[in-house]
C-alpha cells in the first residue's frame, strides 16, 4: 500500500509539474505575441497627437451650428430654438467643408513641408484656436453686453474654426501616411494594430465629446469641448519637444508628380510602337538600351507599377461613396428620431438620445481592445480567418442594409396612422407609441458598419497604396467621404424640406436601403475586378533586368570589363 501511495504522489506531482509547465509555456506564449503587437514610441506619440481630432469634429460642428441657428433679442438668455433642425444640417455641411480642404493640405504635406512638419504645424494651430474658442465661449455666455457677446459669439470662433480646418486637415491626411512611414521596418501585425488603435481611440472619444456637448445646460458642454481639446494639444506639443527625436526622417518621392508624368507619357505615345507607359507587350528587338523604353521610357516599372496600383484603388474608393452617402448620416439621425417615439421628449432632456449613441458604438468600441488586447495574443492563429479589408467593407454594406431593413419595419408596424410626421423635433404627442429604446437595434448595427468600414478601408488603403502615396490616396478617400456625406445630407434635406412627403422616416429608409443595395453590388463587382486584376508574371526578371543595366552602366563608365556572355543571357530572359 505504501508504495501505490508514493506512486500515486509521485505521479501527481509531475502531473502538476507539467500543469505548471503548461501554464508558464502559456502564459509565456501570449507575452511574446502581446510583445509582437506592441508599438513603437513614433506611433505610440501619433496615437497621442490623434486625442484631440474627435474633440476638434464635434467642436467644429457646433460652432458652425452657432454660426447658422439664429438668436433672439437678449443674448444672455438665448437658447438655440430646437425646432428648426435644419441648422444642425447646415452645422454638418460646415463641418464636411472641412474634406475639400484636406487634398491641398495633403499635397503640401507630402511634397512642400514634409509630414513631420505638418503634424508640428498642425498641433500649433490646433492649440490656437481651441485657446481661441475657449476664450470666445466665455465672452459669450458669461457677459451680458451686446458687442461682448458678438465678438465672443463670431469673432473668437471664426477665428477658431478657420485654424481648426487646417490643424484637422494636415493631422487627418498625415497622422496614418506618417505612422506608416514610421513602421516602415515593422510587421503588417503592427502596422494593423495602429490602424485598430487610432479609429477605436477616435470613435471612443467621438462618443465621449458628444455627451459632453449634450449636457443639460449647454453652456457647460460648449465650454468643456474646447477645454478638454486645448489640453489634449497641450500635452501633445510638450511631447513633441521632448520626444520627436524618436521620429525618423525618410525621404518620400513626390508622388503627384510621377502619376502627372506617367499619365503624360503614356497619353503622348499611345500609338508609337506600343511603348506607352502602360503598355510593355510588343516585338522588340532583345537589345539593352530599349529595355528602358519598353518600361515606359524614361520610367522605371515600379514607378509604373505604383501609377497603375493607384487608379486600381481609386476605383475601390469610388465605389465606397454609396455606402458613406448613406452611413455617415444614418448614425446621426437615429438620435433625432427619439421625438417621434413614447416618452421621447423627456428622453431628450435627460441625454437618452447621446446615451442611444454611446451604446451604438459600444459593442465595436469593446470588441477591438478585445482582440488586440486578449483573444488574438492567446489565440493568434484566430487573425488568418479573420476576414480580410475587401471582405470586412463588404460585411459593413450589409450591416448597414439590416439596419435601414429594421428601422423600416419598426416605423411600419409601430405607427398609428401613415400621417407621422418627418425626421424633425416637434411638440405634442408622440407619433409612434413604442419606447425610442427600440432604436437600438437598427443603431447598433449602423455604428458596428461605421466602425468596421473605416477600419477594413485604411487597412487596405495603408496594405495597397505603394511607397509615398499614402498621403495622397487617404487624402482624396478622405475627400471623397466629404462629398459623400454632402450628397447624402442633400437627398435628407431634399424629402425632409423641399417634397414635404408624408411619413418621412418611411422614405427615408427606403431611399437610403435602394442606394445601399446598389452600392453593394458595385462595389462587390469592382472588388472582385481588383482581386482579379492582371499582374506582370516576370515582375522579378524586369527588376533584375534593369539593375543589371545600371550596374553595367557604372562598370562601363569606371572602365570595368565584364562578361558578356552573362548579359546576353539575362536578355534573352526577357522574351519567355
Amino acid at each position: 500500500m505504501d508504495s501505490f501511495s508514493l506512486n500515486d504522489e509521485s505521479s501527481s506531482s509531475e502531473i502538476c509539474d507539467s500543469e505548471d509547465r503548461i501554464d508558464r509555456k502559456s502564459v509565456s506564449s501570449y507575452r511574446k505575441e502581446l510583445k509582437s503587437r506592441s508599438l513603437n514610441m513614433p506611433s505610440i506619440l501619433l496615437l497621442i497627437y490623434n486625442l484631440p481630432v474627435a474633440f476638434c469634429f464635434v467642436l467644429v460642428s457646433n460652432i458652425g451650428y452657432d454660426f447658422t441657428s439664429y438668436f433672439d433679442d437678449s443674448p444672455c438668455t438665448h437658447v438655440p430654438d430646437d425646432d428648426d433642425q435644419i441648422y444642425f444640417s447646415i452645422g454638418d455641411l460646415i463641418t464636411r467643408g472641412l474634406f475639400f480642404l484636406i487634398p491641398f493640405c495633403g499635397w503640401l504635406s507630402d511634397t512642400k513641408i514634409g509630414r513631420g512638419n505638418a503634424i508640428y504645424l498642425s498641433l500649433w494651430l490646433g492649440w490656437i484656436g481651441t485657446l481661441l474658442q475657449s476664450i470666445g465661449c466665455c465672452l459669450q455666455y458669461n457677459s451680458c453686453g451686446t458687442i461682448t457677446y458678438m465678438i465672443g459669439r463670431f469673432v473668437f470662433p471664426g477665428l477658431a474654426l478657420a485654424l481648426l480646418y487646417v490643424s484637422l486637415a494636415f493631422l487627418l491626411t498625415t497622422l496614418i501616411a506618417y505612422g506608416i512611414d514610421q513602421m516602415i521596418n515593422d510587421s503588417s501585425v503592427k502596422i494593423r494594430a495602429f490602424i485598430h488603435w487610432l479609429f477605436w481611440e477616435y470613435f471612443f472619444l467621438d462618443n465621449v465629446a458628444i455627451f459632453l456637448l449634450n449636457t443639460e445646460q449647454k453652456e457647460s458642454g460648449a465650454l468643456t469641448i474646447p477645454v478638454v481639446a486645448f489640453a489634449l494639444f497641450s500635452f501633445s506639443l510638450c511631447l513633441h519637444f521632448l520626444l520627436k527625436h524618436h521620429f525618423e526622417h525618410i525621404p518620400i518621392p513626390n508622388p503627384y508628380r510621377i502619376v502627372f508624368k506617367v499619365i503624360k507619357f503614356s497619353l503622348q505615345n499611345n500609338g508609337r510602337q506600343q511603348r506607352s507607359a502602360f503598355t510593355y507587350w510588343g516585338e522588340e528587338p532583345s537589345r539593352m538600351d530599349l529595355a528602358k523604353e519598353r518600361y515606359g521610357g524614361s520610367f522605371t516599372h515600379e514607378e509604373v507599377e505604383n501609377v497603375k496600383t493607384f487608379f486600381r484603388i481609386l476605383a475601390i474608393m469610388l465605389a465606397t461613396m454609396p455606402f458613406f452617402i448613406v452611413a455617415e448620416l444614418l448614425v446621426k439621425d437615429f438620435s433625432r428620431i427619439i421625438v417621434l417615439y413614447d416618452n421621447g421628449h423627456e428622453g431628450l432632456q435627460e441625454n437618452e438620445d447621446a446615451v442611444i449613441r454611446f451604446i451604438s458604438y459600444g459593442i465595436p468600441l469593446v470588441l477591438i481592445p478585445l482582440f488586440e488586447l486578449v483573444i488574438i495574443p492567446l489565440i493568434p492563429k484566430i487573425e488568418y480567418f479573420l476576414i480580410n479589408p475587401l471582405k470586412g467593407f463588404g460585411l459593413s454594406n450589409i450591416l448597414v442594409i439590416f439596419s435601414l431593413l429594421t428601422f423600416f419595419i419598426i416605423n411600419v408596424s409601430a405607427q398609428k396612422s401613415f400621417d407621422a410626421p418627418c425626421i424633425k423635433w416637434e411638440p405634442g404627442d408622440p407619433a409612434i407609441e413604442v419606447s425610442y429604446w427600440i432604436l437600438l437595434i437598427p443603431s447598433v448595427l449602423a455604428g458596428m458598419s461605421d466602425v468596421l468600414s473605416h477600419i477594413c478601408v485604411f487597412e487596405f488603403l495603408c496594405s495597397q497604396a505603394p511607397f509615398g502615396m499614402h498621403g495622397m490616396i487617404i487624402g482624396l478617400f478622405l475627400f471623397l467621404i466629404g462629398i459623400s456625406f454632402d450628397i447624402g445630407l442633400t437627398i435628407f434635406l431634399a424629402f425632409q424640406y423641399i417634397f414635404l412627403l408624408t411619413s418621412c422616416t418611411l422614405w427615408f429608409a427606403i431611399i437610403f436601403c435602394v442606394i445601399a443595395l446598389f452600392g453593394l453590388v458595385v462595389y462587390v463587382l469592382v472588388a472582385r475586378w481588383y482581386v482579379k486584376r492582371v499582374r506582370d508574371i516576370d515582375l522579378g526578371l524586369r527588376t533584375v533586368i534593369e539593375e543589371h543595366w545600371e550596374q553595367k552602366v557604372n562598370r562601363k563608365s569606371s572602365s570595368v570589363n565584364y562578361n558578356d556572355d552573362s548579359s546576353n543571357y539575362i536578355i534573352s530572359s526577357i522574351d519567355v
